[in-house]
């Protein structure tokens, strides 16, 4: 199975604020991360984003002098952070493609590139490895890069080093959803059955959810993610699928909903996009909480919908009880690994001073739409496992 995507030249946009001496981090990988790490940056870390970037762009950039707004106290494995000037590349294409990047020499990626602003871009082609950090959704070990012979650096955050489980930065909760054509339809719950006969086939009989007869030719759609999608990786994990398994998807044209076999859309944020059209036919999916927050925030075109007949809490507000205590399972651990060949900076004071911001933005932001591992009362010890108490 080919994992990687086509990618094109490495562009890289400096920018005026990009102090000469600055140090400059390259980070890629889960998408369904992506807005916990852009806000990191910018709202507990004090740096700048570039040009009209957002927490829903797949790449964005920051550059700036580290500082501490919220007086988070970085500590530990990371003195000297604070005055520090940075430059932050960061590009999110998955989870598995994130690993891909670390563990596989020569990879080349694209981050942010505006033609527009061509009197302060230039090319950097050859970038070892294409990344130093990368967040992913799945541990290594539920990639095809298992074996790969690079031995990845893992960041840890305080709380999971504590708490002794498994390993991550946080848990990250993931969602059913359906677009309103779905949800005016009855489709309001998703089981592993239905899950598996669905992304087998393509689309189900709208009889699954309604239990009448006549709806059985009436379809709803399978939509989700590439192959590399750590998202993706989870959600078969959770429905007693191989992770490898070859799908049946559909991605949206126009109001029409066009097979693309195996493949899919490249970000979580595009998934999201795709079920905020209300003329379309039922379709569902599998997001990440941040662009699962995003579908009601818009206009109401599309929701959340329930896991085995249980939320991982309200949308909107914080309220993952039902993560935190067991009796929603559809989470993963986030992960944050580094390129062995990352400098000292970058694996010793940066990696560790991102990972506690991010602990304090996971705490106060609202809606929080991920879990810092001490507040979990479960844990799981590999990706898809069973879910055990403490």
């Amino acid at each position: 199975m080919k994992m990687n995507k086509s990618m094109g030249t490495l562009a890289i946009v400096l920018g005026l604020a990009a102090a000469a001496d600055a140090q400059n981090i390259f980070i890629t990988g889960s998408t369904a991360f992506r807005k916990q790490v852009f806000n990191s940056l910018g709202a507990d870390m004090g740096l700048t984003v570039q040009y009209a970037d957002t927490a829903s762009s797949n790449s964005f950039t920051f550059t700036g002098t580290v500082s501490d707004p919220n007086s988070i106290g970085f500590s530990t494995g990371v003195s000297g952070i604070v005055g520090k000037s940075v430059t932050v590349f960061c590009t999110f294409s998955g989870s598995t493609e994130g690993v891909n990047t670390l563990v596989t020499p020569g990879q080349v990626i694209t981050y942010t590139n505006l033609s527009s602003q061509s009197a302060f871009t230039f090319g950097l082609t050859n970038y070892p490895n294409g990344a130093d950090l990368a967040f992913s959704d799945v541990s290594q070990l539920a990639t095809v890069y298992a074996s790969s012979p690079v031995q990845l650096n893992e960041i840890l955050s305080a709380d999971a080093i504590s708490t002794g489980t498994y390993q991550g930065v946080a848990v990250q909760p993931f969602v059913w959803a359906a677009n309103e054509q779905a949800l005016l339809a009855g489709v309001t719950n998703m089981t592993p059955n239905i899950v598996q006969g669905l992304y087998a086939n393509g689309t189900l009989g709208l009889s699954y959810w309604s239990g009448k007869a006549s709806d059985y030719t009436t379809p709803v759609y399978a939509v989700g993610r590439t192959n590399d999608s750590g998202t993706r990786v989870t959600a078969l994990a959770d429905d007693y699928l191989n992770v490898n398994s070859t799908l049946s998807q559909y991605e949206l044209s126009g109001n029409t909903w066009v097979s693309v076999g195996n493949n899919g859309y490249s970000s979580g944020g595009s998934v999201a996009t795709s079920l905020q059209n209300n003329v379309a036919p039922a379709a569902v999916a599998y997001l990440g909480m941040a662009d699962a927050n995003n579908l009601s925030a818009n206009g109401g075109l599309g929701g959340p919908i329930s896991f085995q007949g249980t939320s991982p809490g309200a949308i909107g507000a914080w309220n993952l009880t039902q993560v935190e205590n067991g009796q929603y399972t559809f989470w993963a651990y986030e992960h944050l690994y580094s390129n062995p060949s990352a400098s000292a900076f970058t694996t010793g004071t940066f990696a560790p001073a991102l990972v506690q911001a991010l602990g304090y933005e996971i705490a106060h932001a609202s809606p929080q739409t991920a879990i810092l591992e001490g507040s979990m009362n479960v844990y799981r010890n590999q990706d898809g496992g069973p879910v055990s108490h403490f």
